[in-house]
């Protein structure tokens, strides 16, 4: 008489290839936006600046610019305005970054740190090299600043 064959073994080692893959999967889509467009341009929805105050530990947003579109492993020059509305301290911008490391910042224009007046303006030129894959989805930018009383 033959012996039936077990398959409970089988249908485990599927269920827990199944949901390995998907663990994995929603790991790696979780962390980085969904770099799976096949195009020969990058697609950024929108720029959001976060600023972060070395003076009171402070983190918010500065909202969300226009985005563009960029061929991809192509440099872009990014023009925004910092405005800047206090009426007694100076900004001081230490340092600017990108969130997603498929971006680069080439350069600064002008060149760090900046030194904003109270109800001062900033133009930043950025230039960014864009990843080599097609890319959709949100460009995150990082301002690193510290306000500061008469200059000091």
């Amino acid at each position: 008489m033959q012996k039936k064959p077990d398959y409970r073994a089988l249908v485990y080692g599927v269920v827990i290839g199944l949901a390995a893959g998907a663990l994995i999967m929603y790991a790696l889509f979780s962390v980085h936006p969904v770099h799976i467009a096949r195009g020969t341009t990058d697609n950024l929805t929108s720029v959001n600046i976060i600023y972060y105050n070395n003076f009171t530990q402070h983190i918010y947003s500065g909202g969300s610019l226009t985005g563009f579109t960029m061929p991809i492993g192509s440099t872009y020059t990014y023009n925004f305005t910092i405005d800047y509305y206090n009426y007694t301290y100076s900004e001081t911008v230490y340092s600017i970054g990108v969130v997603d490391s498929a971006f680069k910042i080439y350069s600064v224009r002008p060149s760090l740190p900046i030194t904003i007046s109270p109800r001062g303006r900033a133009n930043i030129s950025l230039l960014l090299l864009s990843p080599n894959y097609s890319y959709y989805g949100p460009l995150n930018i990082t301002i690193v600043y510290r306000k500061s009383l008469n200059g000091s």
